[in-house]
């Protein structure tokens, strides 16, 4: 199961790997473990297919994606840059990720949540850091809702 994962890897790592890798290392945001500078490159697209194509998920398993996207000014106003930059390559995308980017090969696509990235990953309004709050779009998503609602629809499959 995929929910607006990093699959097949980011144009917009690719854009900023040598930015975050010479400042990252200086300091922790959010309460993170420090930084080598390096992790950006693990989410390059070469380096995402390279991973998925020696790491074959089992034959016979189900898969399923679901996609964020939302319209730029849906998004949160810190990842409204990075949506536009995205918008070039496709306006469906969530501020981070591209929609397509989402889906794990040969899963069966369940969902598309039309919010952007911290939407779907983040309990914005409850998060506990004052900045991710203060950062994040004013507008409410239901997360809990469409996690249930896609354990049922996996679990209702034959």
């Amino acid at each position: 199961m995929s929910v607006a994962g990093l699959v097949m890897g980011s144009g917009i790592a690719e854009r900023y790997e040598g930015l975050y890798e010479a400042f990252a290392p200086r300091g922790t945001l959010l309460d993170c473990s420090p930084s080598d500078g390096h992790e950006l490159a693990d989410l390059s697209h070469a380096q995402r297919a390279a991973w998925i194509a020696s790491n074959p998920l089992p034959a016979g398993v189900r898969t399923h994606s679901v996609v964020a996207w939302a319209d730029q000014d849906a998004t949160a106003p810190v990842l409204r840059r990075l949506h536009s930059l995205l918008a070039a390559i496709d306006p469906r995308n969530d501020g981070q990720l591209v929609a397509g980017e989402a889906i794990l090969p040969a899963s069966a696509l369940l969902a598309e949540a039309r919010t952007d990235h911290w939407g779907v990953a983040l309990p914005r309004d409850r998060h506990p850091s004052a900045l991710v709050r203060a950062l994040s779009s004013s507008q409410a998503y239901p997360r809990e809702a469409l996690f249930r609602a896609v354990v049922w629809w996996v679990l209702a499959e034959p």
